[in-house]
């Protein structure tokens, strides 16, 4: 399965329902299911940016919401999203381009999986067949809750 390496706090943001656009320096023409993996590197200047981005409110709330999950993980699969579009403009207050890679359905993992990333626009998960994951989104947060395992999708080669 594709999976895209993403520092801390954004990859814990776009696996949670807040960041809706990846910015990254090129196009993509993936489309489909992606693995977060929360590389072991912090970007100190995410919480400033937050801050400076949105009404102190709405930073406020976003800020909580990471602070829920203190210590982020790092060096580890957190979580899963579908990449729908890779644009290079968008009205998201989340996109600062140059291309915007657009994300439904996030899914954060109610356990890491640690995972050695690899420093590339994706790369590639070999396929266990059962990825530990979560089914039902809490109808308060959004967050997903209760055990369930997913299977990779068909067109990888283990299920010859």
């Amino acid at each position: 399965m594709k999976c895209l390496s993403l520092m801390q706090p954004w990859a814990q943001l776009l696996c949670l329902p807040i960041k809706d656009v990846e910015n990254r320096g090129r196009r993509s023409s993936y489309r489909g299911p992606c693995l977060i993996h929360a590389s072991k590197t912090f970007d100190y200047e995410a919480i400033p940016w937050i801050q400076a981005t949105f009404d102190a409110d709405k930073a406020t709330e976003i800020i909580g919401q990471l602070s829920e999950y203190r210590p982020l993980p790092t060096g580890a699969i957190i979580g899963r999203v579908n990449i729908d579009d890779c644009v290079a403009g968008d009205t998201s207050p989340w996109f600062v381009g140059p291309w915007g890679y657009v994300r439904t359905e996030p899914v954060l993992f109610k356990e890491p999986i640690p995972y050695r990333g690899l420093p590339s626009l994706f790369f590639e998960v070999p396929c266990t067949r059962e990825v530990p994951c979560c089914d039902r989104r809490d109808e308060y947060n959004g967050f997903a809750s209760g055990p369930l395992l997913f299977t990779c999708p068909m067109h990888c080669r283990c299920h010859d």
